[in-house]
C-alpha cells in the first residue's frame, strides 16, 4: 500500500498543478480583458501590433534558414571540388551565408524604415 502512495501522489501533484497553471493563465487573461473593457479598448489593438512585428520575426528566421541551407550547400561542394577539410567548409559557409541573409535582412528593414519616414515627411510638408 506504501508503494502505491508515493506514485499516486507525484501523479496527482502533477496533474494538480498543471491545472493550478492553467486556470492562473486563464484567470489572469480574464482580468487583463475586463480592464480593458473598462478602459473602452479592445483586445484587437494590442494583438494586432504583436502580430505585426511577429512577421518580421519569422521572415528573419527564415532568411536565415536559406542562408545556412545555402552555406551548407555550398560547403558540400567545397568539400567536394577542393582539398578544404570538411569541418572548415562546412562551419564557415554556413556563418557566411547565414551571416549575408541577416545583412540582407537588415538592409531591407532600412529600406522600409527610409520609406515610410519618408513618405510621412512628404505627407506632413504638404499639409505644412
Amino acid at each position: 500500500m506504501e508503494d502505491l502512495l508515493i506514485p499516486l501522489a507525484a501523479i496527482l501533484s502533477f496533474f494538480g498543478s498543471i491545472t493550478a497553471i492553467v486556470f492562473i493563465i486563464f484567470q489572469s487573461r480574464h482580468k487583463e480583458r475586463m480592464a480593458l473593457i473598462q478602459t473602452g479598448q479592445t483586445a484587437k489593438e494590442l494583438f494586432y501590433k504583436k502580430s505585426k512585428g511577429n512577421n518580421q520575426q519569422n521572415f528573419k528566421i527564415g532568411l536565415l534558414g536559406i542562408g545556412i541551407a545555402i552555406g551548407l550547400l555550398i560547403g558540400e561542394v567545397l568539400i567536394t571540388f577542393t582539398a578544404i577539410s570538411s569541418t572548415i567548409a562546412y562551419v564557415s559557409m554556413t556563418f557566411l551565408f547565414g551571416g549575408i541573409s541577416l545583412i540582407i535582412f537588415h538592409n531591407k528593414e532600412k529600406k522600409e524604415d527610409d520609406l515610410s519616414t519618408s513618405f510621412s515627411d512628404k505627407i506632413l510638408e504638404d499639409l505644412y
